[in-house]
């Protein structure tokens, strides 16, 4: 009689025993599910953004080598404003080669005309570029100027490049600053800058 008590209870005993290792185990089961559907989530969600550009992206962040080209960009638009020629303008090309650092005086047409001397009063028409802008900035074009040759009312360049010129002809003035504006760009129209080298290209009208 006692030992089939002592057997009832090792029974129980183990019954509950097992009963606990399968809920341990169930726990388990259930806890490594739970986990697996987490990671998941995890490795979709990540697939999603990286395909769908939806996640943080470090092309919308500036950096400084874009902020200084546009800063650059903005101010060369300023700088160098758009010139049109005028009507009956010759079409202007810019000088190729190295930046000449002297009086460049060159003829393209050979006037048939009078001789242009120093102090002389004259007409002309004139096209300028800079080095700066590499491009031309101002034209006189279809109106022309009327001045004399002389220091008191145009630059060392023009002074020192035109004499000699015959009406009717075209002549190409590559200034250096010393002969230009020098330093000062004061009271001067966008794309001159200081120091600049200027390139003119001068049709000669008439003289006096």
């Amino acid at each position: 009689m006692a030992t089939t008590k002592r057997q009832r209870q090792k029974a129980a005993r183990q019954e509950k025993l097992a009963a606990m290792q399968r809920a341990n185990r169930l726990r388990r089961t259930r806890n490594r599910a739970i986990i697996g559907v987490v990671v998941a989530l995890l490795v979709f969600g990540s697939a999603y953004l990286l395909f769908t550009g939806n996640g943080p992206s470090t092309a919308t962040i500036p950096t400084t080598s874009s902020t200084t080209s546009t800063t650059t960009a903005t101010t060369a638009k300023e700088t160098c404003p758009p010139t049109k020629l005028g009507k009956g303008a010759p079409a202007f090309h810019f000088p190729t080669g190295p930046k000449p650092t002297t009086l460049v005086s060159k003829d393209i047409v050979v006037g048939t005309g009078a001789t242009l001397k120093p102090g002389d009063k004259f007409t002309a028409q004139y096209e300028l570029a800079t080095y700066s802008c590499h491009a031309l900035v101002q034209a006189s074009w279809p109106t022309g100027i009327s001045d004399t040759l002389n220091l008191q009312n145009l630059i060392p360049g023009w002074v020192k490049g035109l004499p000699g010129m015959k009406v009717g002809g075209e002549r190409e003035l590559i200034v250096p600053p010393s002969l230009g504006y020098g330093s000062s760009t004061q009271a001067l129209s966008g794309g001159i800058a200081a120091n600049d080298t200027l390139v003119f290209v001068v049709n000669l009208l008439k003289i006096g």
